[in-house]
């Protein structure tokens, strides 16, 4: 009997080893995973903090970027705001300024005869004795509805009079304007056997604001907020 109970509390005993031990392991892999799951958050904290800085770097440069587009298409609107009533006219030979107003004044009554159309009229750029190079007329009035009629007008008669067959009058455009210009021309399909040589000419036309077009090329931003990042 006393035999029986000593197996008995030996048995208890190694029972409650047992468990003391796998109590033990339980609590020290517990322990290393709290640990594993401590060292991920802080990793997704620290990912997810450049994250943020990433995407402030990106919405930084975007609006730089669309600033930047602003602050040119009011530079531009500006420029063809003082252009709205000029036009220029080229082949003109230099001889003075008071040539160049009687010469402006005699062509606008050749081609808009009745008319009365103020001018203000200047050469364009500095006159260079080594240049041979005419320099353009530049003719501003006093109403755009002046302006158009003188280029319609030009458009129509001038290759009609032989006195002025070396003389070309274009409306005043900005470096823009001319591009777009270009463009739609180059575009244009060719009619009757006319290519893109035509010596057609932009209309003068009102000044309005260009469309304004924000780049939305997330790769070209990411681009340069990675640099800005890196620096």
């Amino acid at each position: 009997m006393e035999e029986r109970q000593q197996k008995l509390e030996e048995t208890v005993l190694e029972s409650r080893a047992d468990l003391a031990k796998k109590i033990e392991d339980s609590t020290v892999a517990l322990m290393k995973r709290i640990e594993t799951v401590e060292e991920e958050q802080l990793t997704i904290r620290h990912d997810f903090e450049k994250h943020v800085e990433e995407v402030h770097s990106v919405v930084n440069v975007f609006r730089e970027d669309v600033a930047e587009q602003i602050r040119e298409e009011i530079v531009e609107f500006e420029r063809r705001k003082q252009r709205q009533n000029k036009f220029i006219i080229f082949g003109v030979d230099e001889k003075g300024d008071s040539e160049d107003v009687n010469f402006v004044e005699k062509l606008l009554n050749s081609i808009c005869p009745g008319q009365k159309i103020k001018t203000d009229v200047t050469r364009i750029g500095k006159r260079e004795v080594r240049n041979s190079k005419i320099r353009p007329v530049l003719v501003s009035t006093e109403r755009l509805r002046d302006k158009r009629e003188v280029l319609n007008a030009a458009k129509e008669k001038l290759k009609k009079m032989p006195e002025y067959s070396k003389i070309a009058v274009k409306p005043g455009l900005t470096r823009k304007q001319r591009e777009e210009w270009q463009q739609r021309r180059s575009a244009r399909p060719a009619t009757n056997g006319e290519g893109s040589g035509s010596s057609e000419t932009p209309a003068g036309r009102s000044v309005l604001a260009p469309k304004r077009k924000i780049r939305t090329n997330v790769t070209a931003v990411e681009d340069r907020a990675t640099k800005v990042h890196k620096k």
